[in-house]
């Protein structure tokens, strides 16, 4: 969104939230800005309207960014979901076709089961284990995603840049 789309926004925000004290300065304006700017107009303002419609309080950065990656991506399948894929696959492919059942598993499903091992869950002795072990690795790996995605590209870059510079130090 452009400068003079987030300023309507902005309006936005303190016309539905008077006696909050929502950006008072032209810093705090700027430093949102910048926050936001990798997200489309069309995308903030329903995020606003639909926090409008369920909160009391004033949405913080975190909040409009959460809300326009759920407008935005492709939403993550619970871990129930995702097991029920690993299931589907072990019963069509069995041990001797791992890629064609990571291929039918979603993303960060097949991810989760190559982290146990495919031919751990095709011959468990309990099973109950292994859905127990591949949900908290599941639930981890979609907080993960979900959270990357919030990350507008602008930081992901600078984090980048900041992992490959503190690597090239501990290179030399």
């Amino acid at each position: 969104m452009d400068k003079k789309e987030f300023m309507i926004f902005v309006n936005g925000l303190r016309t539905y939230y008077p006696r909050e004290n929502i950006l008072p300065s032209v810093e705090s304006v700027e430093l949102w800005f910048r926050q936001l700017e990798d997200i489309p107009f069309k995308t903030a303002e329903t995020v606003l309207h639909r926090w409008v419609a369920t909160n009391r309080w004033s949405p913080t950065i975190a909040d409009i960014r959460e809300g326009a990656t759920e407008l935005t991506s492709e939403p993550i399948p619970d871990w129930g979901e995702a097991w029920g894929q690993v299931m589907r696959a072990v019963r069509l492919y069995g041990s001797y076709e791992p890629e064609k059942a990571y291929e039918l598993m979603g993303e960060p499903t097949a991810t989760c089961v190559k982290r146990i091992g495919w031919n751990e869950i095709c011959f468990a002795e309990s099973i109950d284990n292994v859905r127990a072990n591949f949900r908290m690795i599941y639930e981890a790996e979609a907080k993960k995603r979900k959270r990357e995605a919030q990350v507008s590209p602008a930081v992901r870059d600078r984090i980048g840049s900041a992992q490959l510079k503190a690597i090239d130090e501990v290179i030399e």
